[in-house]
């Protein structure tokens, strides 16, 4: 199965921060209330990137995929979730 379209890391990095940045009332109304198991409710940061992979297509961390491909898409992931700001010197 061929990988779906990304967007630039800059782009994908704001929309993770927008999305742990809403207030849990609004995060809720736009990706739904978060499970609750065994008494305990997952955060509705997590909630929402959870969210947000399962509509990319991410369908496991890793599933389906060779050692190889599971490390660049690790690396990438990491890349856009550490997104920094370019310094201009």
């Amino acid at each position: 199965m061929s990988e779906l379209p990304r967007l630039p890391v800059p782009l994908e990095h704001h929309v993770l921060k927008w999305a742990c940045g809403l207030s849990p009332r609004t995060s809720r109304a736009l990706f739904g209330k978060p499970p609750t198991v065994d008494g305990q409710t997952l955060s509705t940061e997590t909630h929402a990137l959870l969210t947000l992979a399962r509509l990319s297509g991410s369908n496991g961390f890793f599933a389906g995929k060779s050692v190889e491909e599971a490390r660049a898409q690790s690396r990438y992931e990491a890349r856009v979730s550490s997104r920094r700001p370019l310094l201009r010197m």
